[in-house]
């Protein structure tokens, strides 16, 4: 009976200790906020380790609860981003170590509130598992903001040309185009005289990518998303 007893214990520990395998060092739900001239909002979330060997992780986005024209997208510590068509991808932590969800707002000058949540658990099925909430607020620009420079392009999503706009005291610089992975794939000069500059972007495979309007002369760095079919 006592070995019985003893035996059981050790299993209650066991099973404690795995259904434990790894905790959040942040909350359950976590949020951050910005203005609509910015390039995104960043939400992050702490993960960490408690045992002695490598955990992967597997993580589902269950809700994107977004404004028209937002996209959401997660990175993770291990050096990938990913596209905001990915919904599901794992992540390894170290042992007895942390890592970090990160999860990016793309809200493409567009004021308002969106929600997204993941569902994390141990990829071999059994042990934690957490439903985390990403919270964006995007709020809108003062009027004292209105003379900054901007950055307009039409048709988003676009299949062959993307008109481009930029203010009129932007005098030069150019206009790039990244993949989400941070890859530049187009460059054009900006030219005063041009009201509109047409990239063409029908070789480009269809996705979501990054337009930049990078004028380092005048200290001006702006950047947001559009769709490429």
């Amino acid at each position: 009976m006592k070995r019985i007893l003893t035996l059981l214990t050790l299993l209650v520990v066991s099973v404690g200790s795995y259904a434990q395998s790894w905790t959040l060092l942040t909350p359950d739900t976590v949020s951050a906020s910005g203005v609509n001239a910015d390039f995104e909002i960043i939400t992050k979330a702490t993960l960490k380790n408690n045992t002695n060997a490598p955990l992967t992780l597997k993580w589902i986005r269950i809700t994107n609860n977004l404004p028209q024209m937002w996209q959401s997208a997660i990175c993770d510590e291990n050096g990938s981003c990913y596209a905001p068509t990915v919904d599901s991808m794992t992540l390894t932590i170290p042992a007895s170590g942390t890592t970090r969800i990160d999860l990016h707002f793309f809200i493409n000058n567009t004021p308002g509130a969106g929600t997204a949540r993941l569902r994390v658990s141990p990829l071999s099925g059994t042990g934690t598992s957490r439903i985390l909430t990403f919270q964006g607020t995007a709020f809108v620009t003062s009027s004292a903001d209105h003379s900054k420079p901007t950055i307009n392009f039409y048709p988003n999503p676009t299949r062959n040309v993307l008109n481009v706009k930029v203010s009129d005291q932007i005098r030069s610089g150019s206009i790039e185009v990244y993949s989400v992975i941070g890859t530049k794939v187009l460059s054009e000069p900006i030219n005063p005289m041009d009201e509109i500059i047409p990239l063409q972007v029908s070789h480009l495979p269809r996705g979501t990518y990054i337009i930049r309007l990078n004028a380092p002369q005048q200290g001006i760095l702006i950047s947001r998303t559009f769709q490429k079919f």
